[in-house]
């Protein structure tokens, strides 16, 4: 049984981590590309309309539960 259990731990670590580095990935390159937008962009956001980090991040986790699930 504790073999088992190590197995299963050490198998839903390199899992959880390899999550957290899909996620990490997706939003630095959410970041970047929000940059690239504000460069390129003729004329400024509005407040209402302004892309940011946070929205992003609840969109990609809102994503990989469905997945996941």
């Amino acid at each position: 049984d504790a073999g088992n259990y190590a197995l299963g731990a050490g198998v839903t670590g390199k899992l959880s981590t390899r999550v957290a580095q899909g996620l990490g990935a997706g939003v630095l390159t959410s970041r970047i590309g929000i940059k690239a937008m504000e460069q390129c962009r003729p004329l400024s956001w509005s407040a209402e309309n302004k892309p940011g980090i946070a929205n992003i991040s609840k969109q990609l986790l809102t994503e990989l539960n469905s997945k996941i699930n």
